[in-house]
């Protein structure tokens, strides 16, 4: 015959006996409502356990052995309806100091013996933790396990027990200068004599799924803490939490130096967690350790190079509900599910960014912004994107969700396109905050810095050939970005280059192309004129050993190859350049005799040297010598035309104007 009556309860003088599934609970009948409410689904059971907890007060009472006989019972008779046939019932009571050993047998072993099951009971102090643990490992004590007719034996600290507790330090202890002790999340770890530190850690909910380890202590070090994470197992580490419980251990430079001393990735919470309506929450805290704010990213992953993400989030702004990992949407929305254009709050590591629903999963500016201590950041649509329908109205909503303290820190990024129409919208939504509502310039596309070109200017050893007036520019190997119509006017017809009719030019296009092109395709575009027109192609200068790296802009190159199109018309008409005036042009004209050292030239364009083995090509001297191209042309329509097999214009001297660039030739 059962003790409980139908509906689960007994009562044993001041005491009330209630059943909640496999856990059963001994609480007073005074407080009975209240207790039970803190007390019930406090812990999770699996199948073929069954749990007792009482309330403190009730341990004290009178009748509580009774109450506590007929409690494990009605437990473990739940516990057999669920249980594997080919395992025991397993009970667990949480009394504290129930399997402590005595002069006598252990009250644990009476039990076992007495309902035939197996009895888990506390060696000394047990507390019910957030996250839903029975902790019994205060002050190195343990569950003790007991069998009908075995004398007990150790059986962790933690119930239910996640499978990482074996992996940690079982007892108190220190580290180098670290005071290391265990407490239900996992591990905590302080400067000696930081003794709050450890206190606080004891309160700290425990996450099934991974350790944590809970730090804190202004003159704790990064290499400190690398130092004790490098004594676990690496999966260990790589899942293990970090809960720092002070501004020092919680400030993103930190928290990057260790992970840059550990070599990967760390996880942290922003600060002190505790547990608020079932759900995990994490606050800041200011100098003396006091909690000052809730931003909406509790939990931020930490790179080497500075860079965070957001991995956890905190509660709900009022009136929102969770819709994912990192996301939450109005708790009014008719549909159940998320429609693509529903506006969403996304958990960004500065604060919230609303987005479309089809954007949630996309990375976009907001998440690069970076978390502060002491700002919380809004931002609104996504770059280079007209503002969501919605919008403004979802920000209202969410403003009107934040407490007192999110409200004083808010600011808000409006990063989408928006018109004149949606400005006021917005401006209107955030009501008296529309003082800190930005409206930052984002542009379509980044910027392109002008390129420079970097040009290797071979210097031949010896003199050329007195008809050789034109030294190659040789390796530009670089590849660079320039425009289409540069290259097209560096490449103009055949038909230019020996003296005919110019073919007629092509309609501009209405879009400039950009075409990215190698210079050394550039170079060889530009070959001599001796290619070009048939005739027999001048040897190649040798190279000389010393070479000098000059750099100019590509628009420079594309001008000198423009200038070089039409001085070699010129000269394949029998017409040689002449200069008005330009030593370095009087000097080509004389030979390399006059100068002292031969010319060298990008293209046919002449360059003046000043030394006989290295030449630095000036980007001033270099357009000043290569801008002769009205007087070349008026120079090869004074010139007699040349009549076909005629001799290049090296070996027929051209026609003096009786400028003094002639006299000198």
């Amino acid at each position: 015959m059962s003790d409980l009556d139908e509906s689960g309860t007994a009562r044993v003088r001041d005491l009330v006996v209630r059943a909640h599934g496999s856990t059963v609970l001994v609480v007073r009948r005074s407080a009975a409502d209240k207790e039970s409410a803190a007390l019930a689904g406090a812990v999770p059971v699996g199948p073929g356990e069954g749990l007792v907890l009482t309330s403190p007060a009730a341990v004290q009472a009178g009748g509580f052995r009774t109450a506590l006989r007929k409690a494990c019972r009605a437990a473990v008779a739940a516990a057999e309806r669920t249980r594997n046939p080919a395992e025991p019932a397993r009970l667990w009571v949480a009394v504290p100091s129930l399997g402590e050993r005595g002069r006598g047998r252990p009250q644990g072993q009476k039990l076992a013996r007495e309902l035939g099951a197996e009895v888990h009971a506390p060696s000394g102090p047990v507390r019910i933790v957030a996250g839903g643990c029975a902790y019994a490992g205060d002050e190195d004590h343990r569950w003790i396990r007991f069998t009908a007719d075995g004398p007990g034996e150790a059986h962790g600290t933690r119930f239910p027990r996640p499978e990482w507790e074996d992996r940690l330090p079982r007892g108190s202890g220190y580290d180098g200068t670290l005071h290391l002790r265990p407490v239900p999340a996992g591990l905590a770890a302080a400067l000696d004599g930081a003794e709050p530190v450890l206190e606080l850690a004891r309160w700290i909910p425990v996450a099934p799924a991974r350790p944590r380890l809970v730090i804190g202590g202004r003159g704790l070090l990064p290499h400190q803490v690398a130092a004790l994470l490098r004594r676990f197992p690496e999966p260990v580490r790589l899942r293990m939490q970090l809960v720092p419980l002070d501004q020092w251990t919680a400030s993103g430079g930190w928290l990057a130096e260790l992970s840059r001393t550990l070599g990967h990735e760390v996880v942290s919470t922003i600060g002190p967690l505790q547990q608020l309506g079932g759900l995990e929450a994490a606050h800041l805290v200011d100098a003396i350790g006091a909690p000052t704010w809730r931003p909406f990213a509790a939990a931020l992953r930490h790179g080497a190079d500075g860079r965070i993400a957001a991995v956890q989030a905190n509660l709900a702004p009022r009136g929102w509900m969770p819709a994912g990992p990192l996301a939450y949407r109005w708790s009014g929305s008719p549909e159940v599910q998320p429609t693509p254009h529903e506006i969403i709050a996304k958990v960004v590591p500065a604060g919230l960014a609303l987005v479309p629903a089809s954007k949630v999963a996309s990375s976009t500016s907001a998440d690069r912004l970076s978390f502060e201590t002491d700002r919380l950041t809004i931002t609104v649509g996504v770059p280079c994107t007209p503002m969501p329908e919605g919008a403004a109205l979802a920000l209202h909503r969410v403003l009107g969700g934040l407490d007192r303290e999110q409200l004083a820190r808010v600011r808000i990024l409006v990063l989408g396109v928006a018109d004149r129409a949606a400005r006021s919208a917005l401006l209107s939504a955030a009501g008296e905050l529309r003082g800190r509502v930005a409206f930052p310039k984002v542009l379509s596309a980044p910027l392109r810095e002008e390129e420079h070109a970097t040009l290797r200017v071979h210097r031949q050893a010896t003199a050329p050939a007195e008809g050789e007036r034109t030294q190659r520019v040789e390796r530009v190997e670089r590849t660079q970005v320039v425009r289409a119509a540069d290259v097209a006017a560096a490449q103009k017809p055949d038909a230019l280059r020996t003296g005919s009719a110019p073919a007629q030019a092509a309609p501009a296009p209405a879009a400039e192309e950009t075409t990215v092109v190698r210079a050394a395709d550039i170079a060889a575009a530009e070959k001599p004129d001796a290619l070009r027109t048939g005739s027999a192609p001048a040897q190649a200068a040798p190279e000389s050993p010393a070479e000098e790296t000059t750099v100019v802009r590509a628009a420079d190159v594309a001008a000198a190859a423009g200038a070089s199109t039409e001085q070699e018309a010129g000269t394949n008409n029998g017409a040689a350049p002449a200069t008005s005036g330009s030593t370095a042009a009087a000097a080509t004209a004389a030979g390399p005799s006059a100068a002292g050292a031969p010319p060298i030239t990008m293209s046919g364009g002449p360059v003046p040297t000043t030394s006989a083995e290295t030449v630095r090509v000036d980007v001033s001297t270099l357009r000043a010598a290569m801008t002769a191209e009205p007087e070349h042309e008026a120079t090869a329509e004074a010139a007699a035309p040349a009549e076909p097999g005629a001799a290049t214009a090296a070996e027929h001297p051209p026609a003096t104007s009786g400028d003094s660039t002639a006299q000198a030739s």
